[in-house]
């Protein structure tokens, strides 16, 4: 990002305001950057660390290392207990609950406050945390071509990372908008997902060959009751929605691009003490990978394949996943309490299954159920 950015930049083909609005950065930041390359060339792009050289108050690694042990070997156990047998095995001082949780969190494993749920690592607040798509009416433009307006934004600052024409709503349309996102502004952590369902009010977890995209580059997926438009992102769209008898295709992408400069820059207006999302957001540090790694799982894990036809099997049963997964493998991992196992892409939690419905003896399919 940071070299593109650069190289964009020494070529001075627009201002330097338009160009941080455009990677969603600000001035002092982009400023910092130019300086580095030119003082050091492409080596001054690589990140530098801002860990403090020395952290006396730091857990020792041996009693990190303890308590993800205890973590594996009883996932059951609350964070109150982990400290009590912390303190029995002679650890001193004890970590605190929340530096139990906080250690549980980083290394990716049910967090000491959250039960047996995969716990995010940033908290709601923070940027990039959890980004949606919002998608216009489908347009008809004076060219005659027809093409349906898109918006993906980040919730906690209403930064607008990405926006595009979509020849059609499909996922071979969504992909390349949102993989453009994450090169540009760096991997979320979470993406809203609308689905359809026949009930407006209740979302449905109907996977798709985009959601499994974005699980296999490490985005949890959050299905999510459809909602209207918030106004920064509502009132981009409308604009071009009122305009676009008047431009061409071409044209109107170019005015969705400066519609979401300007809301970067400005804000949705609606509070003159409100500070622009440009000021508020930061990108993200996870970069999206060159290549797409195969989902991969511990070598202890329980694992099935998905059939061509969308399910797999379990208990001597067929389990309907959806034809989404096809191909694909997942993981089963039971319960402490050993009545129902918890089904698992990657890290993405789709449903449990019961063990006595897996034991009766009725021949129809299984479905996951949600939590």
């Amino acid at each position: 990002m940071w070299l593109e950015f650069v190289e964009r930049a020494e070529k001075g083909e627009q201002s330097f305001s338009a160009l941080c609005a455009h990677y969603g950065v600000s001035r002092k930041t982009g400023y910092k950057w130019l300086r580095r390359f030119r003082e050091l060339g492409v080596a001054g792009l690589e990140p530098r660390s801002r860990r403090p050289r020395t952290s006396p108050r730091k857990t020792p690694l041996a009693v990190v290392e303890l308590i993800v042990r205890l973590r594996r070997e009883n996932p059951h156990w609350s964070g109150p207990r982990l400290r009590q047998k912390l303190r029995e095995r002679g650890v001193t001082p004890v970590p605190a609950v929340s530096t139990i949780d906080l250690i549980l969190r980083r290394r990716r494993l049910p967090g000491a406050t959250d039960g047996f749920e995969l716990a995010a690592d940033p908290l709601p607040t923070e940027a990039n945390y959890r980004w949606r798509l919002c998608l216009g009416p489908v347009l008809r433009f004076a060219d005659g071509v027809t093409a349906q307006p898109a918006m993906v934004h980040d919730e906690a600052t209403d930064f607008m990372v990405g926006a595009g024409l979509l020849a059609n709503p499909s996922d071979s349309s969504l992909v390349p908008l949102v993989e453009r996102c994450f090169r540009r502004h760096g991997v979320p952590w979470r993406f809203a997902v609308t689905p359809e369902a026949p009930d407006a009010n209740v979302p449905v977890r109907r996977h798709t060959a985009f959601t499994i995209w974005l699980m296999r580059v490490g985005v949890l997926v959050d299905f999510v009751a459809p909602v209207s438009s918030a106004p920064p992102v509502r009132d981009p769209l409308e604009h071009l929605a009122r305009s676009s008898a008047n431009f061409t295709c071409g044209t109107a992408s170019v005015l969705l691009e400066q519609l979401r400069d300007q809301h970067n820059f400005c804000g949705s207006g609606e509070s003159p003490q409100r500070h622009s999302p440009i000021a508020l957001y930061r990108p993200s540090l996870r970069e999206l990978p060159p290549v797409i790694p195969p989902p991969a799982y511990p070598p202890q894990a329980a694992i099935r394949l998905v059939s061509e036809k969308g399910t797999f099997t379990f208990q001597r049963q067929v389990v309907q996943l959806g034809r989404a997964f096809s191909g694909l493998e997942i993981e089963l991992r039971s319960t402490p309490d050993a009545k129902s196992h918890r089904v698992f892409f990657v890290d993405q939690y789709l449903g449990r299954l019961e063990r006595s419905e897996a034991e009766s003896d009725e021949t129809r399919p299984l479905n996951l159920r949600p939590d």
